[in-house]
């Protein structure tokens, strides 16, 4: 079983959102012979959003989590 951590950040100006990250953790583990399950967990945040043509801002924050198998 190994834990892996990546994060990245992008700083922008304040028309473009100021500043962006990323953050990408997984825990990879072996599970039985060539049989592999991944799950991973991803952050991306957008300090600033831009204003849609509507109106309405996006949310700062996008989550996802990721189930692999292989």
């Amino acid at each position: 079983m190994d834990y892996l951590l990546s994060f990245q950040m992008t700083f922008l100006d304040d028309d473009s959102g100021a500043y962006q990250h990323h953050l990408l953790t997984t825990l990879p583990t072996d599970l039985i012979g060539n049989l592999d399950l991944d799950i991973s967990f991803v952050w991306d945040r957008t300090q600033k959003p831009q204003t849609r043509a509507d109106g309405a801002a996006p949310e700062k924050d996008d989550y996802r989590l990721i189930f692999g198998i292989g």
